[in-house]
């Protein structure tokens, strides 16, 4: 089912970024000490940072939609998402359909 997805929408303008089993503050660590040791010393930007974390340098996220219920992030790509919109949906993530998403898109 996502491979399908992933071929249905090959070559479109937007990115769908799914996290399973990821930890946000330890990509952020593993990322400082990634960009800390590449840096020779000189001085660590953002960018370095960036660059390091889980997934490679990821485009800042401009839409979280958090299934089930939840109130809480989970620590979902928190550097990524710093400035992103929240979208709360009751449904769980198996049964979230198009019109979750369109309505998720409208809010």
């Amino acid at each position: 089912m996502l491979l399908d997805a992933v071929d249905a929408t090959a070559g479109g303008l937007a990115h769908l970024t799914l996290a399973v089993a990821y930890d946000g503050r330890a990509d952020i660590v593993a990322a400082v000490r990634a960009a800390v040791a590449r840096s020779d010393g000189a001085e660590v930007l953002v960018e370095d940072i960036s660059g390091c974390l889980a997934g490679g340098p990821v485009k800042d996220i401009d839409l979280v939609i958090r299934t089930s219920g939840e109130t809480r992030l989970s620590g979902f790509f928190p550097w990524q998402s710093a400035g992103a919109e929240l979208h709360l949906a009751r449904v769980m993530w198996p049964a979230f359909g198009e019109a979750d998403f369109l309505r998720a898109l409208r809010s």
